[in-house]
């Protein structure tokens, strides 16, 4: 058996080097950019996404630099039409608590409809909203981003013990509407989830 192994070992290797030497003159200067199908990297050398073979290579290989977990993202809106939060959400943002979500996204529209609202930066009504929401909320949520124009807002939350790391996080507003003052429009807020944008 040892004499097997010895004499295997040497053809096992004759093979690897034989494979990897083929693999790497068919594809040293090649580059794993994807670019449209079809077309050629700046160098003029065929794209990795141009050749199955290459892609059923990494693809085999995903493993090695992948980690795929799920993660469970509870998203609601509500058109609170200028008013005042309740003390109690009713029904709105019960959870089981045997599966809470890894995140909450909640956006508001007509959250202020105020006027001078417009004019003069005000956030009483939006600090109501995110008492009220924390309070209406399970304790294990941490809010880690908001973003307002006007009456439009987004909050985000995260459950403290979500073995997800959330980072990098950038807002934007679009205004839109009468003088682009903001009574329409959107608002957004982007992430990196682990290592995923």
């Amino acid at each position: 058996m040892w004499l097997a192994v010895l004499l295997l070992t040497p053809i096992a290797y004759a093979a690897y080097s034989y494979i990897s030497n083929t693999l790497y003159a068919k594809f040293k200067g090649m580059t794993f950019y994807a670019s449209p199908a079809g077309t050629s990297n700046s160098n003029g050398v065929p794209s990795a996404s141009d050749d199955q073979f290459i892609d059923d290579i990494l693809h085999g290989h995903e493993h090695r630099f992948c980690n795929f977990s799920d993660v469970r993202v509870f998203v609601t809106t509500f058109n609170v039409n200028g008013r005042a939060p309740p003390e109690k959400l009713g029904k709105w943002l019960q959870f089981d608590n045997d599966n809470l979500p890894h995140l909450i996204a909640i956006g508001l529209q007509e959250m202020d409809l105020a006027l001078g609202t417009y004019v003069v930066e005000n956030s009483i009504r939006q600090d109501e909203w995110l008492f009220t929401l924390k309070q209406n909320l399970p304790d294990v949520y941490k809010q880690v981003e908001c973003v307002r124009l006007i009456g439009i807002f987004l909050v985000l939350y995260k459950h403290e013990k979500a073995k997800i790391r959330v980072s990098d996080f950038c807002t934007s507003v679009v205004a839109t509407g009468f003088l682009r003052f903001g009574n329409k429009g959107g608002v957004g807020i982007s992430l990196v989830i682990n290592d995923t944008l």
